[in-house]
């Protein structure tokens, strides 16, 4: 199910910003996102987490909380193939097809 958010140029920024400083997340190296574009089956907003770009060195979308995890200290490669993944060439791409930072 999908339904189109319309996000404000200066809120585009703001996400953009958050995204590009991994020194800002509160929970680093993951960024916990939603993508209010889309939905599940039982009609939730679809969480997803990122990790690091400059780190890990792939923009990609882990489809998971940041509590479905795995616990514990854990390398990229563990975190990206933990749950499904959506890949996308940059952040703008990630707000480009709805994420946006949770």
């Amino acid at each position: 199910m999908t339904r189109p958010v319309p996000m404000t140029g200066e809120e585009r920024e703001k996400h953009l910003e958050m995204m590009q400083h991994p020194e800002l997340w509160p929970m680093w190296p993951v960024l916990p996102l939603i993508n209010r574009s889309e939905t599940d089956r039982e009609g939730f907003v679809v969480p997803g987490c990122i990790a690091d770009a400059n780190e890990s060195g792939r923009y990609e979308v882990v489809m998971c909380t940041m509590y479905q995890l795995p616990e514990g200290i854990i390398t990229y490669d563990e975190f990206y193939q933990s749950h499904p993944t959506k890949v996308y060439e940059s952040y703008e791409a990630m707000l480009d097809d709805g994420w946006m930072v949770d």
